[in-house]
């Protein structure tokens, strides 16, 4: 059954999708939630968000697998499979996703690992023909 004749995406989309919402997840959890370890020597050491630090780089630093995964929803096409530019397009944003989780490992890069499996998925069913 149809849930109001919605068409299914193909699976390379539904991937990249997920990841999608994994990165913003991960991100938002950044933003808001105390993740960073702030060592004082006046006060206690605490916990503190991104939104508390203020660092207008971290925040960008953060955003970046956002912003890269959101710009790859537009490039893959949604019903069809994916053509050479596209798939050349999911590598690329796959590569810059690993160097970039192997950048950031010791601060937050962990946190975007879930997206960039899926990525990994998608990018490997972009190649695989289907039957």
């Amino acid at each position: 059954m149809k849930f109001f004749l919605v068409k299914k995406f193909d699976r390379v989309y539904s991937l990249c999708i997920i990841s999608f919402f994994l990165s913003l997840v991960s991100f938002v959890g950044l933003f808001f939630f105390p993740l960073f370890y702030i060592q004082n020597t006046i006060e206690s050491d605490s916990y503190i968000s991104l939104l508390k630090h203020g660092s207008y780089l971290l925040i960008f630093i953060a955003i970046i697998p956002v912003i890269f995964t959101g710009i790859l929803l537009l490039i893959v096409e949604k019903y069809t499979p994916p053509h050479k530019n596209s798939k050349i397009n999911l590598w690329v944003t796959n590569l810059f996703f690993y160097s970039y989780v192997f950048v950031v490992i010791p601060s937050f890069g962990i946190l975007y690992l879930p997206s960039i499996i899926l990525l990994t998925g998608a990018s490997v069913a972009a190649i695989i023909p289907r039957k």
